[in-house]
């Protein structure tokens, strides 16, 4: 198990010079993002090839990288669009943008 990057570490991870969260701050961060889920947002609205749902926040997603500065994070994405891969698809948020970090897709 990995338990994020040491503080003041040099590496980070592309495109956003991300670095990953320790098990205890994904964990915060999870639950504070989730006090922003809207119920109202469009659920079923597809992007990227109907891979990602148009979600900025949402309980199904789990952070596991984080850039502040740069307001994206990279999540465990387990409500992928209809021809995203479950249980198994990252997408970064910058902002109010999500993109597929992996090519594979239901076909």
């Amino acid at each position: 198990m990995f338990d994020g990057q040491v503080p003041g570490a040099e590496l980070t991870f592309p495109p956003e010079e991300l670095k990953f969260l320790s098990l205890e701050n994904a964990v915060e961060m999870w639950r504070r993002l989730g006090d922003f889920e809207d119920e109202e947002e469009p659920f079923d609205e597809l992007v990227d090839d109907d891979r990602v749902r148009h979600v900025v926040y949402h309980t199904k997603r789990f952070p596991i990288a984080d850039y502040e500065i740069a307001c994206a994070t990279l999540f465990l994405d387990f409500i992928p669009g209809d021809r995203g891969e479950p249980d198994s698809s990252c997408s970064i948020r910058r902002r109010a943008r999500s993109i597929p970090l992996h090519p594979r897709s239901s076909d």
